[in-house]
């Protein structure tokens, strides 16, 4: 565009140094035709400017993160005047990168057309998709007018759950022996009693050769299995850094803590979340129905809260609840936190501590300095009663939680 213009300049200057030095006719013919084009063109563009529709939005609103949507611009001509030039601009931005370029088209009238540029997501979110600006082009390519962007699309990006299959922590049952049937847990290896037929037991509670000696239907009851309990504690201070590495941190965070709520779900614990967000939440959970909607509530957590995990524990009833398995999540370590965690210890709850730093290289600290530092040696050499898991936003969550 900017050649065009330097050319049409030149042309009117050319034009205009015609007339004043030779004058007549054909010069002047010139120079109107030459300031007459611009004007037509000019005139044309904003009539384009007016009649042009589009509508932008991504073929997906609900993504997981590492995935990829399209972002699809779609150019509609109700006018029986002809678009020669369109400029759709994709934009990369922090939060997605871009596989696409540029694209210019032309509309006849009547028509419909467009295009599509695909984005892949680096952190988890929610953001408002307006990557892509449209200009429109005169016939001389000397003027660009941008078009403003009316609508806005939103799109919901969540955190990846990594498979965990080595966290040590176990139901204390064989998990292909159980049953669940109105909120209660039953181990079907073990029978409790042998009971009477009533309508609405299910088949394959019947007790066939009881059942054929007695001739009468017998049912069988099995043992009830106490679910084991579980405590899960989510600091989400804020954690320093730039913004790649701290948003980063925060969605492996997020991604560990996620990921392990559905190992324990799965396992059939009884699960007790709690964080401060805005004000202190706790949730009870005791069954993989509700993980979907703990899913969403967590995957979008703010790491912004001034109340530090410390705060947490002295505020939570640890000792009402009774947690047979505490595990806390953090990026802070301190020796107050630990001094507190070990009192639990000292009991029957068994405690772990995933341990989140911001930094490349694994087992270093984020926080704390020297004395984070030394608090972790001293951890690995003194103690296995509270287990530390070091995690950084490299790491596979697969590799670190092994027994």
């Amino acid at each position: 565009m900017t050649k065009n213009r330097i050319l049409y300049i030149n042309v009117i200057i050319f034009s205009l140094s015609f007339v004043f030095f030779f004058g007549g006719d054909i010069p002047y013919t010139i120079l109107y035709t030459t300031v007459s084009l611009l004007l037509i063109s000019i005139i044309y563009t904003l009539s384009v400017y007016a009649a042009i529709t589009f509508h932008g939005y991504p073929d997906q609103t609900d993504i997981i993160k590492g995935g990829s949507f399209n972002l699809i611009v779609d150019i509609e001509n109700k006018w029986p005047l002809f678009f020669p030039y369109v400029s759709i601009k994709y934009k990369k931005t922090d939060e997605f990168l871009l596989k696409g370029s540029d694209v210019t088209i032309s509309v006849n009238p009547f028509a419909k057309t467009g295009c599509k540029a695909e984005f892949t997501s680096k952190y988890r979110g929610r953001y408002t998709i307006n990557n892509y600006e449209i200009n429109i082009m005169d016939f001389l390519g000397v003027i660009n007018i941008p078009i403003k962007k009316k609508n806005k699309t939103h799109i919901t990006v969540y955190p990846q759950i990594a498979p965990i299959g080595g966290f040590p922590y176990t139901p204390g049952f064989d998990l292909d022996s159980i049953t669940q049937a109105h909120n209660v847990i039953e181990d079907t290896s073990s029978v409790s009693d042998i009971r009477s037929y009533y309508i609405g037991d299910e088949m394959k509670r019947i007790h066939w050769k009881l059942s054929a000696k007695t001739r009468q239907i017998k049912i069988k009851n099995y043992e009830k299995i106490t679910m084991t309990s579980v405590l899960l504690l989510l600091d989400l201070s804020q954690i320093k850094g730039s913004q790649d590495i701290r948003l980063k941190t925060e969605d492996k965070m997020i991604e560990a803590y996620i990921s392990i709520l559905y190992y324990f779900l799965r396992n059939y614990f009884n699960v007790t979340m709690c964080f401060y967000d805005s004000e202190l939440v706790t949730i009870r959970a005791d069954g993989m129905e509700v993980f979907e909607t703990l899913y969403q509530r967590v995957s979008l957590l703010e790491f912004k809260s001034d109340v530090g995990i410390e705060e947490i524990i002295d505020h939570v009833n640890i000792e009402g609840l009774s947690p047979s398995n505490i595990c806390v999540f953090t990026s802070n370590l301190s020796r107050r936190l630990v001094e507190r965690l070990l009192v639990f210890t000292e009991g029957d709850s068994r405690v772990s501590m995933i341990y989140m730093n911001e930094n490349n290289a694994p087992g270093t600290v984020r926080n704390g300095g020297k004395e984070a530092e030394d608090l972790l040696e001293e951890l690995r050499k003194t103690t296995s009663t509270l287990k530390v898991y070091p995690l950084h936003y490299e790491s596979k969550l697969n590799e670190v939680f092994i027994a």
